[in-house]
Parts: structure tokens; sequence; C-alpha cells
């Protein structure tokens, strides 16, 4: 199935949420959404037409736990326990009702392109370089950012030179020869 929704950030409303376990055993928080309004680039909103009912799937790993604790934090979950979350818990915390901006991207997935939607948020920090990594980085372009403010053209490294054919062969025989150097 082709993707309907064009990819953007929308204003949806949370309309279910729960866990399931992915076909890799890795559990996930799963929340129903419905796009309301897209925020278009132009700074224009523009209502849905046709609202149609989507899942942000938000894996739970060593790697993205940190993530999904932000992203929940931010709509607005400040529990100690996973199930706290849960529907099947009495009193459990629910977004059911709550609109909160997602984000639409499409992506390939098994030959065909597919919608895959995330919480939209603003507040995730950037990665932080370091101070002498940036300077390496100015040592090693800056000159090619003043160049390039300048108006002059930026230089572009010279292509590696084409081996003659003489050491294309002394290559290929050198690499041949590795192999007598194991003692085995």
């Amino acid at each position: 199935m082709a993707p309907y929704y064009e990819p953007g950030t929308y204003l949806a409303e949370i309309i279910g949420q729960g866990f399931n376990e992915a076909k890799t055993g890795t559990m996930q928080f799963c929340l129903r959404i419905v796009p309301k309004l897209l925020f278009a680039s132009d700074g224009e909103e523009h209502l849905v037409l046709q609202e149609y009912e989507r899942t942000i799937f938000r894996p739970i790993t060593d790697k993205t736990v940190s993530w999904v604790l932000e992203e929940l934090t931010a709509l607005g979950w400040q529990g100690t326990k996973w199930g706290e979350l849960d529907p099947q818990t009495e009193g459990h915390h629910s977004f059911v009702g709550q609109n909160t901006k997602v984000l639409c991207q499409h992506e390939e997935y098994e030959s065909s392109i597919r919608e895959r939607w995330q919480l939209f948020s603003e507040t995730r920090e950037m990665p932080v370089v370091a101070p002498d990594k940036l300077r390496r980085l100015d040592d090693a372009f800056g000159r090619a950012v003043k160049d390039f403010r300048k108006g002059n053209p930026v230089p572009v490294a010279p292509p590696a030179p084409t081996p003659t054919p003489e050491a294309a062969e002394r290559d290929a025989a050198a690499a041949e020869n590795k192999d007598d150097d194991i003692p085995f």
C-alpha cells in the first residue's frame, strides 16, 4: 500500500496506547494516533481531509530507553514503572485524548515505500562535539569556508592517480604472496 500522508510534521490525537512484542522479541510501547493537521513548510496549517489511524512504535532497548523515557515525560508521564502505562492496569496513565506533534517520514521496507511515524521532539538535544574537534575541523577545512564566503571556488581534492599496468601487476603479485608469510 502506498503512503497516504505526505512526509512532515502533524498535530495528531492519541486514541490508544499499549505494549507489544516486536518480531525480534523486543518490547515496544505503542501509541495509536489520528493525524488532524499538517504543519506545512511554508508556515501554513492544513486540515487533514481523510483521517486514518496510524501507530507509533517505540522499541525499548539499552540504546533507546532514555529517548523513550524523554518522549513519554514530554507527553506528561511522571511514573516510575512501565506497567503504569499499560491500559490493562487499573488507574494507568492515559495519553488517550491528548493532542501532540508527530513526524511522518517515508522509508523503504520490504521493497515498498511506507510511512514511519514518531513523536516530534523540539527538546531533544543535538550531540555535543568537543571544542578540540571543532578546532581540528577548522584547521582542516577553515580555509574552504573562508574561500566559499568570499565567492571563491572551494578546491576539490584531485582524483587518486590511476596505477600503471606494471604497478597493478606488482600490487596483485604482492597480495598473492602475503599467504606465504603465514606459518601454517
